[in-house]
């Protein structure tokens, strides 16, 4: 019984530490790089003619886009681990 208690509790500790980690560093990082990304296919679709411009920035976009959908997966998952923490306590 108390094994499983400090089993959880060490659980809960880095599951918190795992969630603000992900919230407050690695979100923002991702965010910050896509916004980059953002601005530079901007930048091409004003600089060079219109199926050029889609040429050179269709990885650009592509990465947007998985950016985008790994962010938004792991915002949900990590409010989805916060819930069940609450239900655990």
């Amino acid at each position: 019984e108390v094994k499983w208690e400090t089993y959880t509790k060490k659980i809960q500790i880095e599951a918190r530490v795992l969630g603000d980690l992900v919230m407050n560093h690695i979100v923002p990082v991702a965010t910050e790089y896509q916004t980059k990304l953002i601005d530079n296919v901007y930048k091409l679709k004003g600089l060079f003619p219109a199926e050029q411009a889609d040429k050179l920035s269709a990885e650009n976009l592509a990465i947007i886009c998985k950016i985008a959908e790994h962010t938004t997966y792991i915002k949900e998952h990590v409010d989805t681990m916060v819930e069940a923490r609450k239900v655990a306590n």
